[in-house]
């Protein structure tokens, strides 16, 4: 199974595996949870594996078999105990995942849903979600106000925008930039990505990609949560549960199984 995020896998790991942002939101929501873990579109782990280190039972979903494995790698390096606690499966998140238990928590990180542009799909992944969770369960989004306000301004402006410029000690300089237009679905930004690799030789390597980025409102989710057996419970404007609005740079929502 190949998706847009296949081809990005090593840089895209590279560019967010230090970001620890939401990891205390995570770790409370767990702690609260009191059961086993869900993480839809869990990419190389950089949410899901600090649970994991942690004693938490967790499952894995993602349709990028590059991200996991990266994933699976780094969970090799991880003690027998922490490794039998990780479940990994190679899927989109509409397709609930095979297993003989139910869960307590799942949650989608940093914008993943943004990538999801049909609303339909992601009613269809709520209603997978909630037949795999134990009643009482939380459900947590990661939807990112911020984000996709400087999609609309990348989109108006119509240029090529540098996003930034890192090192990673293997892969070398890594500059990535970005396009976006308007999508023909509603609502929703067709983002071209270009990453310059400047390699430890001198030579250097562009990988490209698109992903779709669609704006996600409020009503709209809880809407679809509550025709999917969910009940909303709350929406916070930030990693730290802060209040919400409009100019949040975040909507975290989270709803429980009903």
């Amino acid at each position: 199974m190949n998706n847009e995020y296949d081809v990005i896998a090593e840089v895209y790991d590279s560019e967010y595996a230090d970001f620890q942002d939401d990891e205390p939101m995570y770790a409370q929501l767990a702690e609260n949870a009191h059961g086993p873990i869900l993480e839809l579109g869990c990419g190389a782990g950089r949410a899901l594996l600090p649970l994991a280190q942690n004693g938490y039972t967790c499952t894995g979903v993602d349709s990028s078999a590059g991200m996991l494995d990266i994933f699976q790698k780094r969970l090799a390096a991880e003690p027998m105990e922490t490794q039998q606690r990780v479940k990994l499966i190679c899927s989109d998140m509409i397709a609930p995942p095979a297993s003989d238990e139910t869960f307590a928590l799942c949650y989608i990180a940093l914008g993943a849903l943004h990538h999801i542009a049909d609303y339909r799909d992601r009613r269809a992944i709520f209603a997978s979600a909630r037949g795999v969770m134990r009643t009482g369960g939380t459900l947590a989004l990661d939807i990112s106000q911020n984000e996709w306000r400087r999609m609309n301004l990348i989109t108006e402006s119509g240029a090529l925008t540098h996003l930034h410029t890192w090192e990673d000690e293997h892969l070398g300089v890594i500059s990535h930039f970005i396009s976006a237009a308007a999508d023909e679905v509603p609502n929703t930004r067709k983002i071209t990505h270009l990453y310059d690799i400047v390699q430890k030789d001198g030579l250097v390597r562009r990988i490209t990609t698109e992903t779709l980025f669609a704006d996600i409102s409020l009503p709209e989710i809880v809407w679809a949560l509550e025709l999917t057996g969910w009940r909303f419970r709350n929406v916070f404007g930030d990693y730290e549960f802060g209040e919400w609005s409009e100019q949040s740079p975040r909507r975290i929502i989270t709803a429980q199984a009903v």
